[in-house]
């Protein structure tokens, strides 16, 4: 599987110090340039994290050619997941867009883009015996800062039988 990631993910996974799931999980994963010069503005503890990330796990790549179903279906989106989602498009074949972004999620959905989230990709990790437990990964993420309502966590928890 090949990932194309937005911001938020990227984060997440950071700030639980569980970077290196993703190429455990992924044969290549993908950021626009717009989504790194956001992932290059933190400074929080994960910035190094983040840092060390790309150019190993994590590659830059511009996207190709956007067809104009493509731009009319994103064009209500925040920069990083429109971004996110052209550089999806432009793969052949399609590759899996990791995002939370509700918003984001419905347009690439729209195009036909498979879409997982940061607690689908955890679930995938467990189920892989990659993860050991999904709701304390998704707890230590919402304490180092990322935002997870109770809801989400409850969830997740229920999916991972936890």
């Amino acid at each position: 599987m090949i990932l194309v990631a937005d911001t938020g993910p990227i984060i997440a996974f950071a700030k639980a110090d569980c970077l290196h799931l993703l190429s455990q999980l992924a044969a290549e994963v993908f950021i626009p340039p717009r989504v790194h010069r956001e992932l290059l503005a933190k400074t929080d503890a994960e910035a190094d994290r983040i840092e060390a990330a790309v150019g190993s796990t994590i590659r830059v790549r511009a996207a190709g050619f956007v067809t104009s179903e493509t731009e009319s279906a994103t064009e209500h989106l925040g920069d990083g997941e429109r971004d996110a989602i052209h550089l999806a498009s432009s793969f052949s074949p399609a590759v899996m867009v990791l995002m939370d972004d509700q918003a984001g999620r419905r347009a690439a959905v729209g195009l036909e883009l498979p879409v997982i989230g940061t607690v689908g990709l955890l679930l995938a990790a467990k189920e892989k015996r990659l993860a050991k437990s999904v709701s304390e990964t998704l707890l230590l993420m919402r304490a180092n800062g990322y935002w997870l309502s109770d809801k989400i966590i409850a969830a997740a928890r229920r999916l991972a039988r936890e």
